[in-house]
């Protein structure tokens, strides 16, 4: 990605002038190209900075995207300026984590061109892809990183009330009312009641419909099998499994929907392999944008948290349940109060070890399982 920066103010062309001054004594002194000596400023510098750009696939090109569209619409605007654009404090999180994002990358990639030319003996490119690398970490240091960067309070008098899906989900339809009006719509009831009906259970994430979910009865279990989105080295689990009690879901208008896609398996099993693919996702959003406004799949997730909130369950079984490492992630997600009945849930496996957080959202009412663990009411 080709990133402009903007033009350095007087004061800033001294002090790059000087670090160069700098690096070409250093260089002088130890006998070695002045593109060298900056690459290990960089080196050093990228570690303290220490931002990840090792991510999900789905979240660079997302990032990548914001940048460009940001770019295309003003190319003479500085980069920074863009965060003043934002009229909400997660659109300003996201922008700005987009620009760190690739930003960070366009350097990377400057240095490996420049190490690509060290290697061949081409000692002038390399010194001029690392000042090209430099003089991008200069101004990203200036206008993202120093005290003097642009902060989300600087621009708050704008605030929007933010409508995120935890804070509405209590305004918008109930996924029984959805039921009700697909049941006269045949046609988008084949195509939409299953990913609602996953999702209204489980919580699961779009983009993990989309991966593909493996679903199982045996001996009066539900066993639902889901292979995570948002996993990096960090954050998210691999894989986890959600296992139900078919019986406590007797008059659950969702189950039945899953259990009649059942098929016969290896016995005693019957298995269903779904995967929702991105024309059927993205139907289901113009209907729900259209016949229930403020609905979406992340409405469900927010009311399954409530609802493992409600019933009791600790921390770690919520975080293992949706698919995260950290208990704090769920913080974001549903209100115990905002809980119906509560969910019954037989047990959680999850592939990855989970960070604690000692905040309690309620009384636990079992113990906290360790990584690998089986969770038993």
């Amino acid at each position: 990605m080709d990133i402009k920066i903007r033009d350095l103010s007087i004061s800033e062309k001294r002090e790059f002038k000087q670090n160069l001054t700098c690096f070409l004594k250093e260089a002088e002194e130890k006998n070695i190209p002045p593109g060298s000596v900056m690459n290990i400023f960089l080196q050093q510098k990228m570690k303290e900075i220490n931002i990840n750009t090792e991510v999900k696939k789905e979240t660079a090109e997302q990032y990548r995207k914001l940048v460009e569209y940001k770019m295309k619409s003003d190319h003479n605007k500085k980069l920074a300026d863009f965060l003043l654009d934002c009229g909400t404090k997660n659109s300003f999180d996201k922008t700005r984590s987009a620009f760190r994002f690739c930003i960070v990358e366009e350097i990377k990639a400057l240095r490996k061109e420049a190490d690509k030319a060290r290697k061949s003996g081409n000692y002038e490119i390399m010194n001029n892809k690392t000042i090209e690398a430099f003089k991008l970490f200069f101004v990203f240091e200036k206008d993202f990183l120093s005290a003097d960067r642009i902060l989300w309070g600087d621009i708050s008098y704008r605030k929007k009330q933010s409508k995120s899906k935890k804070r509405t989900m209590s305004e918008v339809s109930t996924i029984k009312a959805i039921f009700e009006d697909l049941s006269s719509k045949p046609e988008l009831f084949s195509k939409y009641s299953l990913p609602l009906a996953v999702s209204s259970l489980t919580g699961c994430r779009p983009a993990e419909l989309m991966k593909g979910v493996r679903i199982e009865e045996e001996g009066g279990f539900l066993d639902v099998c889901i292979s995570g989105a948002k996993v990096g080295n960090d954050r998210g689990q691999e894989e986890r499994k959600i296992t139900l009690k078919i019986e406590d879901f007797k008059n659950n208008n969702e189950m039945n929907i899953i259990l009649n896609h059942l098929k016969p398996g290896p016995e005693p099993k019957k298995t269903f392999n779904y995967q929702m693919d991105k024309k059927v996702y993205n139907g289901l959003r113009q209907y729900l944008y259209i016949n229930h406004s403020g609905f979406s799949l992340y409405t469900l997730r927010h009311r399954v948290a409530s609802e493992l909130k409600k019933s009791g369950f600790d921390e770690v079984t919520i975080a293992g349940f949706l698919g995260h490492r950290t208990t704090r992630s769920q913080e974001n997600y549903g209100y115990a109060k905002s809980g119906g009945k509560g969910l019954e849930v037989e047990s959680v496996e999850f592939s990855n070890s989970i960070k604690e957080n000692k905040k309690q959202f309620v009384k636990a009412k079992t113990e906290v399982l360790k990584p690998g663990e089986v969770f038993k009411r």
